[in-house]
């Protein structure tokens, strides 16, 4: 089998002693060392003030706030799963020296790299270096790797896999927004982003001996993965002696005993594409954004679950969504239009546009939702929920959309590698003190620590500051 079809069952009862001396655990996904993954969805523009939940409840919980266009409504359902996370700030993006513009001066004269050219630092902890020119005319890129690819290095195993590390986006964008960097001698270079889900489909399960026909099969209860060890006895038994062969016989039965116990968990060679025709990479104004979303996201979760990698990041378009329309969303409000894209309606902070604002916003966080439902109801080859050891991280750019600084900000962490996270709260000053913003390199070496890498004391530059974990998160 390829390591990705071994985990495509679960041993819901014990295997007979007759078993062991021919078949390991492995076979079964079986792992010493308990696996764990990461995910981080990355939203590019600010959010309104109805984003956050409301203050001042008591231990720390979320009361989230009423209303159709809420939007971390979609969270309802998880609250005991997340922790959401106000006033944190990227500090590389507020420490600017030696990064300056085309022109020789700070882009925009602003002390701070602004929310559309921030995207190279988001996910690290880094002073950004000089590099290719970003919006607003920033001349920078990483220093430093990120975290998605810095935990496929260094968790344990993860490594070995097929992929050290994924990173994705719904459509082909002609601008920029790349949050992936792997470390390359002293400086980075950003990690290909797949944006096709036909070729990453391939990529991912059309190396398998296992075909997709009888993955499918499988799936749908008329065959049995089983079928294949059978199938590899029975040709063992012809060239052994009577005796050994009796003793195979044995084996054999004790199998298909097995056979009857064993239940599919999930099946690893990604989900259905749509059949009806789709421009897959589109990024203008693409009206099966939202389909193809869900696509890349499900794409992401068989990865995953099939531990074909540990980590992996979705950037939700590209650094401004100028070409992202919410066709899709018309039935929650009219204004919602063709070519009204995502730039324009992050921007507007006064609302002006009857109030879609929200809406949009909402359905970025019903993604995040979809990715915890899904792991909440995926198996480990364990049995349990992935959700118990998978941290998935929501993360926004900028904290207004006219504002564009990289402060302020919401985030949520899913998730809690094993209770090494109290989740179920709402953190409105993460660090503990009011009025204090807490940067988001702390909240990546918390979450570094309780993936199973080599402790570190902090992920990146700490500008002077304190070399610590975001505590807080612990409970």
């Amino acid at each position: 089998m390829s390591p990705f079809s071994r985990r495509r069952f679960l041993v819901t009862t014990g295997l007979s002693a007759a078993m062991l001396p021919l078949m390991s655990t492995s076979a079964f996904g079986q792992s010493k060392t308990p696996i764990r993954r990461f995910i981080t969805m990355v939203v590019p523009n600010g959010v309104t003030p109805q984003w956050f939940p409301e203050s001042g409840v008591a231990n720390n919980g979320i009361r989230i706030k009423a209303g159709a266009s809420s939007p971390l409504k979609p969270l309802e359902a998880h609250k005991d799963k997340v922790i959401v996370m106000h006033h944190m700030m990227m500090q590389n993006g507020t420490v600017v020296s030696g990064l300056n513009s085309a022109n020789g001066t700070r882009a925009s004269g602003r002390d701070f790299v602004g929310g559309h050219s921030i995207s190279p630092l988001v996910l690290t902890g880094h002073k950004g270096a000089p590099g290719p020119q970003q919006p607003d005319g920033w001349l920078l890129t990483a220093g430093g790797p990120s975290i998605d690819v810095y935990l496929g290095d260094n968790m344990p195993g993860a490594k070995d896999l097929k992929f050290r590390s994924l990173a994705l986006r719904p459509t082909r964008h002609t601008g920029r927004g790349v949050i992936s960097y792997r470390q390359q001698g002293t400086g980075t270079t950003p990690l290909g982003v797949e944006d096709d889900p036909p070729a990453l489909f391939a990529k991912l399960f059309a190396d398998g001996n296992v075909s997709n026909v009888d993955a499918q099969r499988a799936a749908k209860g008329e065959i049995h993965i089983l079928d294949r060890v059978t199938g590899h006895l029975q040709a063992m038994r012809n060239h052994f002696g009577v005796a050994n062969a009796t003793r195979i016989d044995a084996h054999l039965e004790s199998v298909r005993e097995t056979a009857r116990s064993v239940a599919i968990i999930n099946t690893c060679d990604g989900p259905d594409l749509p059949t009806r025709q789709i421009n897959w990479t589109n990024g203008q104004y693409n009206p099966d954004f939202a389909l193809i979303a869900k696509t890349q996201l499900d794409l992401a979760l068989n990865a995953l679950a099939c531990d074909l990698t540990r980590s992996a990041s979705i950037m939700m378009g590209d650094y401004a969504n100028g070409k992202l329309a919410f066709s899709f969303l018309k039935d929650k409000s009219s204004v919602f239009g063709d070519r009204r894209d995502h730039h324009g309606i992050a921007h507007d902070d006064s609302n002006g546009q009857k109030n879609i604002k929200p809406f949009a916003e909402q359905w970025f966080i019903e993604q995040y939702a979809y990715l915890l439902d899904r792991l909440s109801t995926t198996l480990d080859a364990d049995g349990r929920p992935l959700i118990e050891t998978t941290v998935v991280l929501f993360g926004n750019m900028q904290d207004t959309g006219v504002g564009h600084k990289p402060t302020n900000l919401g985030w949520i962490l899913g998730g809690n590698f094993d209770g090494y996270f109290k989740t179920g709260r709402y953190l409105e000053w993460p660090g503990g003190k009011t009025g204090e913003q807490t940067p988001h390199a702390q909240l990546f070496t918390s979450i570094i620590n309780g993936s199973g890498a080599p402790q570190i004391d902090y992920f990146g530059d700490t500008f002077g500051g304190p070399k610590t974990e975001l505590v807080a998160l612990r409970g």
